[in-house]
């Protein structure tokens, strides 16, 4: 079963008892992912993705940002809550309606 397929619960059951370390390790293989490639610096976007796969899966189980961090490499928890999706990004840019610094008149 995949890790997008489990409910909550059915996760709670799996993972009752496991250790964090163990625990991560076994959402990442689950995922289909290397647990040490996603602890690793890689920035690839298969290593994002299965990091975002397994931060919400852990923030499901009720994970603080910090505590998942840590399972995930010792990442700051700002991280985590991006790829967790919590922090959004207004894709509207802001434009000025005035210049800064107005020009200067010449006389």
């Amino acid at each position: 079963m995949t890790v997008a397929a489990m409910t909550t619960q059915e996760w709670r059951e799996r993972v009752q008892g496991t250790g964090d370390y163990n625990l991560v390790n076994q959402l990442s293989r689950d995922a289909g992912y290397d647990p040490m490639a996603l602890r690793s610096s890689r920035r690839h976007q298969e290593y994002v993705e299965g990091r975002r796969i397994v931060a919400k899966a852990l923030r499901a189980l009720g994970w603080s940002y910090p505590r998942i961090g840590r399972g995930l490499g010792n990442r700051n928890h700002v991280t985590i809550m991006n790829l967790c999706g919590v922090l959004r990004r207004s894709a509207k840019r802001l434009t000025p309606s005035t210049p800064v610094m107005p020009a200067e008149e010449e006389t």
